[in-house]
């Protein structure tokens, strides 16, 4: 019976938690699929492993040897244990499988790390013998194993123990006397079983000796070697091969491995060729590969040099927006952290209005829907400051240098500008539309951005994200400006503000633009997959929507300042041109008024302030059209 105790209680776990990303939930079913086909070993063969390995397949077994391919890892898998089961009367290194218990498993995106103990049949000596087995598992797309690597623990205690066992039966078997030892009656049965399958098997052109007994003087020549490597020149992997019936299979491939050479098979090894990986990818659970990340780091190794920081930040996984499989997409995610955002951001507002109405003045006296506009671009300032420090952080990214804690930051500015960003949504109803247009176009980008991040595993798109977002974290001169504005602070100071404001943001957002697509050119291009054609499309048409936006909320900015400078002339033209006012002069003044016609009205319309100049509306004549808002003059 199939002890699955592990695999059961980890299944609804992993089936809820994979519901939209099945990576972990298929990677355990491959490995299960494994283990299954080792209790049929016959009918895995014959299928040869095509539901279990993947055509290109990486093997290597300790005892053993490294492999390639999935005719070879299937015969040297499931051949020694089909044949056992084929035989059960027959001396068998090999038992027949009748169940496994996993007692250890790890599953990270496709790696699976398990231990599989499996219980072998010896009918001949009616003892049920334990294989334990820790294995390392890389999963494919199509969720068949890619590379495996299998370490038969404890295994020479097991041989020793099951040789004795096997002894009596070998030289019955053989008609030796039954004082020999252990070690000469298995090496005699090796060698004659697989010097019968040679003369049998390996005839014509694929002939290795030319009888038996010139089969059996080469064979006895050789040492039985160490039960922990069957893959040099010793008969246990003739053994292993013939068990395996794979020299039936195909002569023309394995009949060299039963000659005295050892074929290309069959060789000694160093012990830096033992441990030398042979690998096409490495082993690290925490990463992903993705055709978009596989060149940066299929083959990323740990070093001994390496600080555990920059370790961490190649752990790809944690780049992503959530853990154990629950993804940023998933609308039954619960992000309590950016909720927090939002609470945080409609207390600071709150605040800020209730001491700007205690303690300033001009604020008081202004109308509710501006005193809003004001604490808004307070709030513009502070945020979007803080959301540029925390994405110049990242910016060693564009180096290729991924830091965990830098990718961290980018995501927490990513955060704090679309929280900004929703919230001024809902704070002010009278926004414009190009404003409400670049605020949604400009999450959707970060979101996009933040998905790719995660589906691909590749932190190129964090670099796209750091360009991106200087569109948003580089415009607090004009908050500033338009602050100045609405409190009525000195007009040339705040007319000098937005006109600057308006070519500087105009510059970072064609440079921020310039760049982005730049880097998709060199970075993105080449990927086709279905979400990789999508990115490409919300790059240029989120681009070409926030340029259009951007661009008008330049030109808007750069128009206010200007008409305000203009304003400005124009009261100091009028002011230096009306007479000096003068006690003794009053019945002369008000001569010169009869005579010009002048009234005290117009003196004052000439001689208006600040304040009345910020209160022009549609209605008067002397009004820019463009700078009368409702409150979102400040943008774009």
């Amino acid at each position: 019976m199939v002890r699955l105790g592990v695999l059961a209680s980890l299944s609804p776990l992993l089936l809820c938690a994979c519901v939209n990303a099945a990576t972990q939930w298929e990677s355990l079913k491959a490995v299960k699929r494994f283990a299954d086909a080792l209790l049929v070993p016959q009918q895995s063969l014959n299928d040869t492993g095509a539901g279990v390995f993947a055509v290109d397949v990486a093997g290597d077994i300790d005892v053993l040897t490294s492999f390639s391919g999935r005719a070879l890892a299937s015969q040297l898998m499931f051949g020694p244990f089909a044949s056992a089961a084929a035989s059960p009367q027959t001396p068998s290194l090999f038992g027949t499988p009748t169940s496994y218990n996993v007692t250890g498993l790890a599953i990270q995106h496709s790696v699976v790390s398990a231990t599989i103990v499996f219980d072998l049949q010896y009918s001949l000596v009616n003892q049920t013998i334990p294989l334990h087995v820790d294995g390392w598992f890389r999963i494919d797309k199509d969720h068949l194993i890619s590379q495996f690597s299998l370490t038969f623990k404890h295994w020479s205690l097991g041989m020793e123990s099951l040789t004795p066992l096997l002894a009596p039966h070998i030289a019955s078997l053989l008609g030796t006397p039954a004082n020999a030892t252990s070690e000469a009656l298995v090496k005699q049965y090796f060698a004659t079983a697989s010097c019968i399958s040679a003369m049998e098997t390996c005839q014509g052109s694929n002939g290795q000796y030319g009888s038996l007994t010139e089969c059996m003087v080469a064979l006895d020549q050789k040492s039985m070697g160490d039960w922990t490597d069957m893959a040099g020149k010793s008969t246990r992997l003739r053994l292993w091969r013939l068990y395996g019936v794979v020299v039936t299979m195909d002569p023309t491939a394995y009949c060299p491995e039963l000659s005295v050479a050892g074929g290309n098979f069959c060789q000694n090894r160093t012990y830096g060729q033992a441990i030398a990986s042979s690998f096409p990818q490495s082993w690290n659970g925490a990463k992903m590969v993705t055709v978009e990340n596989q060149k940066l780091i299929a083959n990323m190794q740990f070093t001994s040099d390496q600080p555990l920081d920059e370790l961490l930040a190649l752990l790809i996984k944690e780049i992503s927006l959530s853990l154990n499989e629950s993804h940023g997409w998933d609308p039954s995610l619960y992000a309590s952290a950016t909720f927090g955002y939002f609470l945080f951001m409609y207390f600071f507002a709150k605040v800020l209005w209730l001491g700007m109405k205690r303690f300033h003045r001009v604020f008081r006296s202004i109308p509710h829907e501006h005193q809003k506009n004001v604490v808004m671009y307070i709030l513009q300032v502070v945020f979007t400051t803080i959301a540029l420090a925390l994405e110049l952080v990242a910016c060693p990214a564009f180096r290729g240098d991924y830091q965990l804690w830098a990718i961290r930051c980018l995501r927490s500015a990513a955060i704090t500008v679309s929280t900004l960003y929703i919230f001024e949504l809902l704070f002010r109803f009278d926004l414009r539309y190009p404003l409400v247009i670049h605020h949604i176009l400009t999450i959707i980008a970060i979101s996009y951005a933040a998905v790719m991040i995660e589906w691909t595993q590749h932190p190129g798109f964090a670099v796209s994200g750091i360009i991106w977002l200087f569109q948003a974290t580089a415009e607090q001169p004009t908050f500033i400006g338009l602050m100045g504005y609405r409190l009525q602070w000195n007009r040339k100071l705040v007319a000098h503000i937005l006109k600057l404001s308006s070519i500087q943001t105009f510059i970072v957002k064609i440079a921020s633009c310039i760049g982005l697509m730049y880097y998709w050119s060199i970075d993105q291009k080449a990927w086709h997959r279905p979400m990789d054609t999508a990115w490409s499309t919300v790059v240029f048409l989120i681009a070409i929507g926030l340029m259009t936006t951007q661009i008008w909320g330049s030109y808007v900015t750069y128009v206010i300042g200007v008409r305000i400078g203009r304003k400005i002339d124009s009261q100091e033209t009028v002011q230096s041109e009306l007479p000096i006012v003068r006690p003794d002069h009053r019945r002369a003044e008000s001569d010169d008024t009869a005579k010009s016609g002048e009234s005290d009205q117009d003196k004052n319309h000439y001689t208006s302030n600040w304040s009345s100049m910020t209160r022009l509306g549609p209605e008067s004549p002397t009004a820019l059209p463009i700078a009368h808002f409702t409150g979102d003059e400040e943008k774009h």
